[in-house]
């Protein structure tokens, strides 16, 4: 079987073992494969591991110029080393911002599929969750992982793997891709599900979302999923607290949030800490968290919110227009 020109490799035991276990700082995950596969290059693939982590200690300020210098090493391997050899880059840059890791990561991919290079499904699934646990997977490769998982496994079993990735990206660091609402729904009809699973996992994903920023388009998509199969009260109070983050003026966030119910007459939701959210006729929220407004800094302990003219803080002013 192949992903690209990749080939999956049939094996009995995974290389997932390869993976640091100690803390992806100190990953020697290419010399330990390199060891079990190339015996008489372990000397200088030790070296190598050696001269990437004083380089990393000399250029940390500048993880970018870092990926340059280890490109330059890696033209110097054989093509089946390549994978690794970025794989443990990639490790070590975990913690260093989403890019450069994610260019490691998708350097890693490219080298399997233009040297046609054996793929372990485990390995490739276990470094994916590291990757994306770790807030340095790249959104572009979110497709091709996806499409890895359908070709390596069974559809409920591909499905239950999508949703541990996700999972471990929504609590990184790393903003989630806008079009997750239509890969989650396409894995969720390959696996016999209906829309009821694609809101229980969109839900579940946003709900844990924080600190980052949201596109509105993946706010808008989950909003209708959401308001056919509205949330339980705990991830109801999970949305509430998501507050995106970025160039936003949160309205599709709070659109999404009264088409679930989650703000709504009453004041369904409420979160840890006394955190919750109503709204009056669908025109205005009122929120009682102490997080950050999407729009403006913090309010101390409430924040008014009108949709139909300003929002204006509770003890300090906003000044933003307020989402339409």
């Amino acid at each position: 079987m192949s992903v690209g020109r990749a080939t999956i490799r049939g094996m009995i035991a995974s290389l997932d073992a390869l993976l640091p276990a100690a803390g992806t700082h100190v990953s020697s995950t290419y010399a330990d494969w390199v060891a079990a596969h190339d015996p008489d290059a372990v000397g200088a693939a030790r070296d190598l591991i050696v001269d990437m982590g004083r380089e990393l200690n000399q250029s940390w300020t500048k993880p970018g110029r870092f990926v340059d210098t280890m490109a330059a090493r890696a033209r110097r391997l054989p093509p089946a080393h390549l994978p690794w050899f970025w794989d443990t880059v990639g490790h070590r840059l975990i913690g260093y911002g989403s890019r450069p890791g994610g260019r490691a990561y998708a350097a890693a991919r490219a080298a399997e599929a233009e040297h046609g290079l054996p793929v372990d499904p485990g390995y490739r699934r276990a470094n994916a969750l590291l990757f994306a646990a770790g807030g340095a997977m790249p959104a572009k490769e979110f497709g091709a992982h996806q499409r890895f998982l359908a070709e390596t496994l069974e559809p409920a079993a591909a499905h239950a793997a999508l949703d541990a990735f996700l999972t471990a990206w929504a609590g990184s660091k790393a903003d989630l891709p806008a079009d997750l609402v239509r890969r989650v729904r396409a894995s969720a009809k390959a696996a016999g599900h209906g829309d009821e699973e694609v809101a229980r996992l969109v839900g579940a994903i946003l709900s844990v979302t924080r600190k980052k920023s949201v596109p509105d388009a993946l706010l808008t998509a989950a909003g209708p999923v959401l308001a056919a199969h509205p949330p339980a009260d705990t991830v109801a109070a999970g949305l509430v607290e998501v507050f995106p983050e970025g160039a936003t003026d949160g309205g599709a966030w709070l659109r999404m949030l009264i088409a679930c119910g989650a703000a709504s007459d009453g004041g369904r939701a409420g979160g840890a800490g006394g955190a919750g959210c109503t709204a009056g006729s669908g025109t205005s929220c009122t929120c009682t968290s102490t997080r950050r407004s999407p729009a403006a800094g913090s309010h101390g302990s409430r924040c008014r919110w009108n949709s139909s003219t300003w929002w204006a803080g509770w003890g300090r002013g906003c000044g933003r227009r307020a989402p339409r």
